[in-house]
């Protein structure tokens, strides 16, 4: 095997500069990618909408309309997630973070998700709400959501009650909120698959803004799964 002289590794360098300078780097492809989707999907939906309007209900195009606007939905929230993953790909960039009550993050992943998947146990709300995150918390919710989905499909759906337990740090504890079907695994696997499919890319997303909030996933402890999350400040 031949070694490259310095000449010919000098040059070789100067090769993967100058190709480096033309490439587009992958937060600005996605942030493209996620903007050329919305347009021609806008008009899509649009039309979708306007034949919706022109059909009676019980007629039989009517559940494939409803079909055809749910699976654009999917393409949106895909963009979107698209565009969220530019962000936190992006060293230039610099998410906003500040505090977020625990409860009030707890509510939002309730929220986005559904109380038909997600369901928030009750808590002290007078000790609970006094303690601060310091987050992202729209994204961090939109991770914890995620998770909460993921759980939910390996469980066979059962709804998942999320609950926070506060210590050194805030955890974040996912639970079956009914007893499993039978059939289903009583445990999950020992780690967390980011890159699952079926969920867009808010698996992926996810593991970024978790990254990004220093939180540490755990699974198959005295709680399916664990989110641990450094707290702002709580009472004293």
């Amino acid at each position: 095997m031949s070694v490259p002289t310095p000449e010919q590794s000098t040059h070789s360098q100067d090769s993967r500069d100058r190709r480096a300078g033309t490439r587009v780097e992958l937060p600005r492809l996605l942030s493209v990618l996620a903007h050329e989707i919305r347009g021609p999907l806008s008009v899509l939906q649009g039309y979708i909408r306007l034949m919706q309007r022109q059909r009676e209900e019980g007629h039989p195009e009517a559940a494939m309309l409803r079909a055809m606007l749910d699976a654009t939905g999917r393409i949106t929230t895909l963009s979107r997630q698209a565009s969220d993953l530019s962000v936190w790909l992006d060293p230039r960039e610099t998410p906003a973070i500040k505090p977020v009550s625990v409860l009030a993050l707890l509510a939002d992943v309730q929220t986005r998700v559904g109380s038909d998947r997600v369901r928030v146990a009750a808590h002290d709300e007078t000790a609970a709400d006094a303690w601060l995150l310091t987050a992202n918390a729209g994204l961090l919710a939109a991770a914890l959501g995620a998770l909460a989905e993921s759980l939910s499909r390996d469980m066979g759906n059962v709804p998942v009650q999320i609950r926070a337990r506060i210590g050194a740090a805030v955890t974040i504890t996912f639970d079956p909120d009914e007893p499993l079907a039978a059939g289903a695994p009583a445990t999950v696997p020992a780690t967390v698959a980011f890159d699952r499919g079926g969920m867009g890319l808010s698996l992926v997303l996810a593991s970024y803004v978790l990254d990004a909030h220093n939180a540490q996933v755990t699974t198959g402890g005295s709680s399916m799964m664990e989110v641990q999350l450094q707290k702002e400040r709580g009472p004293e």
